[in-house]
Order: C-alpha cells, then structure tokens, then sequence
C-alpha cells in the first residue's frame, strides 16, 4: 500500500510543483509538505506519521493522505 501512496504522492508532486512555479503560495506549502511525506513513505512509514506546522496542515487539508 505504501508503494502505491508514493506513486500518488509522486504523481501530485508533479503536478503541484508546476503550480507552485506559478507563484501560489499554498501551492508551495504544498510542495513542501509532497515532499515529507515522500520522504516517510521512502523509509517505510506511513505519511500519517509526518509531523506538519499550522500552515502546512492547512496546505495539507485535500491530500487525503
């Protein structure tokens, strides 16, 4: 299952960090936050486990992850 959240993850990535070139600011949180839980779910963990500050959750609220 973690394999297919990376794939997820990777695939939204993609897409936001053409966004976030744009200039959105929550884009770029959004990056941001992409690119911990790609790193969690790199080492095995679950993208639950990643700890977030106020403004990357709020970044974070439509990942689902």
């Amino acid at each position: 299952m973690q394999l297919k959240d990376l794939e997820t993850v990777d695939n939204r990535l993609q897409k936001e960090e053409k966004r976030a070139m744009t200039g959105g600011i929550v884009a770029k949180r959004l990056v941001e936050v992409l690119h911990l839980y790609k790193a969690a779910l790199e080492k095995g963990l679950s993208a639950r486990t990643v700890v977030l500050d106020d403004l990357q959750q709020e970044a974070a609220k439509d990942c689902n992850y």
